[in-house]
This record gives structure tokens, C-alpha cells and sequence, in this order.
């Protein structure tokens, strides 16, 4: 798959000054054909739960993700955009839970069993991606995980630290969230800012595109013994 491929699938988190594409509903599955999903949630602006003021984009996880979709198979739950009704923190929190219902409904409906959610790191963060899985908890604390996810991403010269602050243990996550609602195994990935830069690190993109197909594939094998 090319760069420039993978850049294109990011054009419509960009309309509407990155409030995303209103000609589609706000989140969308896309039904794979492994247990596996992918989950994008912050690939357009969306309002602060507590504040209620503009959260920015985290760019590039959407075309990452959809990417990761079409190499390896995997079901998708990705937003396309953030509802213009939806201005203050009650609001957003309502438009969570509808989240999280039909995330649900859909992983039980099609018997998914792992959970990878997608989200962006500032450049000034001193890793390359940190893995959320609670210490341990999210994938029941089982070694074999963390050891496709490292080699996986070194295969690709990027490190994988889970020992970030971005642990996925709080309530409002989408790995906590599903763990305890489906008893399935989760993790977050909070990918870089430089990893998600292709006009500025083009290599870097790449690799990270390639890590995150080896990791679902990888996934995927386990899965099956």
C-alpha cells in the first residue's frame, strides 16, 4: 500500500475544519473477517467531556486505521465526524454512552475477542507508541500479547513502551469500558505524532503502517491456537 493511498483515506476527517464529513453518520463499522477490531474515535475535533470546549484531532489515525482495515481484514468502528448538536459536556457524555452501546452491541453480535483502539501523541512525548493494556489487566495477564505487540513494532525499528502514563485504567476509556462490558481483551495505542506525519517523516509513517498491520496479523494467529 502506498503513502500517498494512506493519505488519501484522511480527506474526510479534514471537512468542516476537521470536524469531519457530515454527509456520513458520525461513527461507522466496517464488518472484518477476523475476532479483532479497531477503534478510531478522535480522528475528527470533538468537545471535552469536562469542559465542554473544542478537542483537537488527533490527525492521521483515521487513514491509519482504515489502512489497517483493508491490509489485514480486521472489523472497524471509526467516527466520520462530530454531531453540531452536541456543544456542552452533557451532551458529549450522552453521545459517549450512545458510543459505547453500540460498540458493544456490535462486539458481541459478531463474537469479537480483541480490541485495539487508536489514538494520537503529542511529538513532544519521549516514546514512540505507548501500549495501554492496565499493567497487564486488559490482556489478562498473559505475556504472549505483549510480546507479538513489541516484536511486531521492533520489526519496524519503533519501540512499543508499556510503561507510559497512558495506561487505559481510568473509566471513560474505551479499553476499560469494553473490557469490563465484554470481558475481552483490549489496548490502547498512542501513536506519536512524528509516526503519524507523512509529509514530514515519510519512513516513519510507513513503519508505523506496517507495524500496526503485523501486530492484527499477529493477533490473529494467536487467536486461532
Amino acid at each position: 500500500m502506498t503513502i500517498e493511498k494512506i493519505k488519501g483515506y484522511e480527506e474526510p476527517f479534514k471537512k468542516n475544519d476537521k470536524y469531519g464529513d457530515y454527509e456520513r453518520a458520525p461513527f461507522e463499522f466496517y464488518k472484518g473477517d477476523i475476532p479483532i477490531i479497531v477503534t478510531a474515535p478522535h480522528t475528527t475535533k470533538t468537545i471535552n467531556l469536562k469542559s465542554g470546549q473544542e478537542k483537537a484531532n488527533e490527525i492521521y489515525t483515521g487513514a491509519l486505521s482504515l489502512a489497517t482495515r483493508e491490509q489485514t481484514g480486521c472489523n472497524l468502528f471509526i467516527r466520520y465526524n462530530m454531531p453540531k448538536n452536541i456543544t456542552t459536556p452533557e451532551e458529549a457524555r450522552k453521545h459517549l454512552i450512545e458510543y459505547y452501546q453500540k460498540l458493544k452491541e456490535y462486539i458481541v453480535t459478531n463474537k469479537i475477542k480483541y480490541l485495539i483502539d487508536i489514538h494520537g501523541a503529542s511529538i513532544k512525548r519521549n516514546f514512540d507508541v505507548g501500549v495501554g493494556i492496565s499493567n497487564g489487566e486488559f490482556v489478562f495477564y498473559e505475556d504472549i500479547w505483549k510480546e507479538i505487540i513489541t516484536s511486531s513494532f521492533g520489526r519496524n525499528k519503533i519501540v512499543a513502551d508499556f510503561n507510559t502514563m497512558f495506561q487505559a485504567s481510568n473509566g471513560n476509556t474505551i479499553c476499560r469500558n469494553i473490557f469490563e462490558l465484554c470481558q475481552i481483551r483490549t489496548t490502547q495505542l498512542e501513536i506519536n505524532k512524528k509516526f503519524r506525519s507523512p509529509r514530514d517523516f515519510p519512513e516513519e509513517f510507513m513503519a508505523m503502517q506496517n507495524s500496526l498491520k503485523e501486530t492484527v496479523e499477529g493477533i490473529s494467529l494467536q487467536l486461532k491456537k
